[in-house]
């Protein structure tokens, strides 16, 4: 990767990292740290390595993230170490030496190995709630109470951007070991999620598929089909959430990132199902889905614990979507440059399912009841997935 003006940029999870010249930290010796001999189990870093070296924080994660996407966690953990004792502390040097040292400890914990205690009183010392989250994650991995796991990673996510791994990590706890928390307190009314289907297409005319899956549904009795495209999405926005809606609406850079956008507004307003229009249902499971009664919401699982939000359900002014619009703007204004999945997608669910899981657990009565459901149960109410749809 060539360089550039002013240092090399390198993508790293939610951010682009801006890596300057070598700058060990004062009392560090990172080159005592680098063993190139783990490389050997990974071509690809191999190459990486042959043709960059490692004397950045940004080209030691380079290659730290190609052997973490390959499975190879335990030797990613040594390059995060090597980055993070290259780090000059200065803030303008991102990722945070903290978000280093936690991703190292992460892979180790995924490598079934114990983070050192001391690199954990480090991490401490640069941040408080990383260093929550890997205990509890610890905690919980190594055969530990999960309820006292998830208590002590508390509300750290909110230290990282929406859609970073801890999201994804705390909801697969609590969803595996305390699914009861997403039951609300007796007393509230009954309710039903409303019998309505909305789409986004950009353009007016429907490709095949689309179409028949519209025709499909419009079959199903008392159900509500609507589909928007790009011109009545926009007017819709204007009509009943103003100009700035609107706005945001129309300046997404892909259909995705618009359908994104859209389908939150419009279920937190009316309440009902949101579809990716590609997505065929298998009609008596969507029927029976619908039947199921005194249900807030209904979410589905990938098999990564990330939540979809190219098919859910919910009632009107939903906790759960009333947070994901607080994090939908806030990314749009504040972190344009987090990609789509973190920005306006899966990753601002996740916030929000984290965020109604920690009031609960801190004793805020609520009385919605939510349905996480896991990844085969998809796989259930649907005919067939495209594999660009897989999270």
């Amino acid at each position: 990767m060539s360089s550039e003006s002013e240092g090399e940029m390198w993508a790293v999870g939610e951010e682009i990292l801006h890596d300057g010249p070598p700058t060990p930290r004062s009392g560090s010796d990172p080159a005592a740290r680098l063993d190139e001999s783990c490389l050997v189990i990974d071509p690809q870093a191999q190459a990486f390595f042959a043709r960059e070296g490692a004397d950045t924080v940004g080209k030691c994660v380079g290659i730290a993230t190609i052997l973490q996407a390959h499975g190879h966690v335990r030797e990613a953990s040594e390059f995060y170490r090597r980055a993070c004792d290259l780090h000059d502390r200065s803030p303008g040097l991102t990722p945070a030496a903290h978000w280093l040292l936690q991703a190292r400890l992460l892979c180790l914990l995924k490598a079934g190995m114990t983070p050192p205690e001391a690199e954990l009183s480090e991490l401490r010392a640069l941040c408080i709630p990383y260093a929550d989250y890997i205990e509890g994650v610890r905690e919980a991995w190594q055969g530990g109470d999960v309820f006292n796991a998830v208590r002590t990673i508390g509300n750290a996510y909110e230290e990282f951007h929406t859609g970073e791994e801890i999201e994804s990590i705390l909801l697969g706890l609590v969803h595996r070991g305390m699914p009861g928390i997403f039951n609300g307190k007796p007393g509230g009314r009954n309710v039903s999620i409303p019998r309505k289907l909305f789409f986004y297409r950009e353009k007016q005319d429907l490709s095949p598929q689309v179409a028949e899956n519209l025709s499909r549904y419009k079959d199903i009795r008392d159900l509500d089909v609507q589909i928007f495209n790009r011109d009545a999405a926009a007017e819709w926005l204007y009509a009943y959430y103003g100009v700035e809606a609107r706005s945001l609406f129309l300046e997404a850079r892909h259909p995705g990132e618009a359908a994104d956008f859209l389908g939150v507004h419009v279920i937190n307003l009316l309440g009902g199902w949101w579809l990716d229009a590609d997505i065929p249902l298998r009609t008596a499971a969507f029927r029976t889905l619908m039947d199921t009664p005194d249900r807030n919401g209904v979410y589905f699982l990938t098999d990564h614990d990330v939540i979809r939000n190219d098919f859910f359900g919910s009632t009107p002014n939903s906790e759960i979507l009333v947070d994901c619009i607080l994090s939908l703007y806030r990314n749009s204004y504040l972190h344009k440059g987090l990609p789509v999945a973190g920005r306006t997608g899966p990753g601002i669910f996740g916030r929000a399912m984290n965020r109604l899981i920690n009031r609960r657990l801190n004793g805020i009565v609520s009385h919605e009841m939510i349905a996480v459901l896991d990844h085969s149960q998809f796989r259930n109410v649907i005919e067939a997935v495209d594999p660009l749809h897989t999270v």
